[in-house]
C-alpha cells in the first residue's frame, strides 16, 4: 500500500470486499506480501500492456475452466465415465450370468 501512496496511484487502488476495515486488516498482515502486492499494483498502473496481457491469459483460464462449453464439457466427460462404469458394474452381477 505505501507503494501504491508513494508512486500517486492511491486513487487507482482499492481493497474489495464489503468489510471498511479491509485496508486496516491488510496492514496486518506480513509486510512483504502487502509491500509485494502494492508493487504489483504498480507495476500494472504503469505498464498496461503488460496488465492488458495478463488480464487476457487470465480471461483464457476462466473460460477454459469455467465457461459453459467447459463446464458441457467436464459433464459429459463425468457421464461417459459413469455410464462405462455402470455397464462394467452390470456385466459382472451375477444376474447377467448365463
Amino acid at each position: 500500500m505505501l507503494a501504491v501512496a508513494e508512486a500517486g496511484l492511491s486513487e487507482l487502488a482499492g481493497f474489495p470486499g464489503e468489510r471498511r476495515d479491509v485496508a486496516v486488516v491488510l496492514c496486518g498482515l506480513d509486510c512483504g506480501a502487502i509491500e509485494a502486492m502494492a508493487a504489483q499494483i504498480v507495476a500494472w498502473a504503469t505498464d498496461p500492456a503488460q496488465a492488458a496481457a495478463m488480464g487476457r491469459r487470465a480471461r483464457q483460464s476462466v473460460d477454459a475452466s469455467f465457461s459453459l462449453s467447459a463446464m458441457v464439457d467436464a459433464h459429459s466427460s463425468q457421464y461417459q465415465l459413469d455410464m462405462a462404469s455402470a455397464a462394467r458394474m452390470d456385466a459382472a452381477s451375477p444376474s447377467h450370468r448365463p
